[in-house]
C-alpha cells in the first residue's frame, strides 16, 4: 500500500482518503536504546561466546550432558544475537513493510510481518482519546493501549508494541494531529 488508492478494498462506500503516511526508513535509535544497548553489550557478552562454546563442545564430543546443555545455550546465544544485533532488522523490516491511513471516519496501519498481514482500524469519533508526543520523530497515539496485548512476546525488546494504535515517526506530527481533530470534529 503506497498510494490513496491501494486503500480502497478497505474503505466503507463513502469513506474517502485524506492522509497517508508511513515510519521511517532505515536504522533508528531512541532514547529506550541508552539503557538496551548496554544491556545487550553485556548479555550478548556472556551468552553469544558462552553458548557458542557450549554449542560447539557438545556437538563435537557428544554427551547426555550435551544433550541437554546445547539448546539451553543455543537459545541464549540466539536470543544473545538477537538483542545484540537481531531486533535492529525486524524493527527495519517492520518499518518498511507498515503504511497509515487517515480517512473521513476512521485511522488504519497497515502491517506486513514476516508471516502474517495485519490491517487496524480505529475510529475517530469524538470521544476517541489522541495523544501527540513531539520530538524530532513525532507520534499520534489513538485510542487506549490493550495492557493484556501489550504483555505478549518479546515487546520489550522492539518498538512495535502490540495493542497499540500509534502512527511513529511522522514528518509532521502536529498538521497530522490536527487533521484526525478535525475529521472528530466532522470538519473534514
Amino acid at each position: 500500500m503506497t498510494g490513496i488508492n491501494d486503500w480502497a478494498p478497505y474503505l466503507d462506500p463513502d469513506e474517502k482518503v485524506l492522509w497517508t503516511g508511513r515510519p521511517p526508513q532505515g536504522f533508528l535509535l531512541d532514547r529506550s536504546d541508552l539503557v538496551d544497548i548496554p544491556f545487550s553489550l553485556v548479555w550478548g557478552g556472556i551468552a553469544v561466546p558462552g553458548g557458542g562454546a557450549v554449542m560447539v563442545h557438545g556437538i563435537v564430543e557428544p554427551s547426555l550432558w550435551s544433550t541437554i546443555t546445547v539448546p539451553i545455550s543455543g537459545f541464549f546465544f540466539f536470543m544473545g544475537l538477537y538483542i545484540l544485533v537481531g531486533r535492529f532488522f525486524v524493527d527495519r523490516w517492520i518499518r518498511r513493510n507498515t503504511r497509515y491511513a487517515i480517512t473521513n471516519r476512521r485511522a488504519y496501519i497497515a502491517t506486513r510481518s514476516f508471516r502474517r498481514r495485519e490491517l487496524m482500524t480505529m475510529a475517530l469519533i469524538p470521544a476517541t482519546p489522541v495523544t501527540l508526543t513531539l520530538g524530532r520523530r513525532a507520534s499520534v497515539k489513538i485510542g487506549v493501549e490493550n495492557e493484556a496485548a501489550s504483555e505478549e512476546g518479546f515487546s520489550q525488546w522492539s518498538r512495535h508494541k502490540r495493542g497499540e494504535f500509534v502512527l511513529e515517526g511522522l514528518q509532521d506530527g502536529q498538521a497530522t494531529y490536527q487533521l484526525i481533530r478535525r475529521v472528530q470534529r466532522g470538519d473534514s
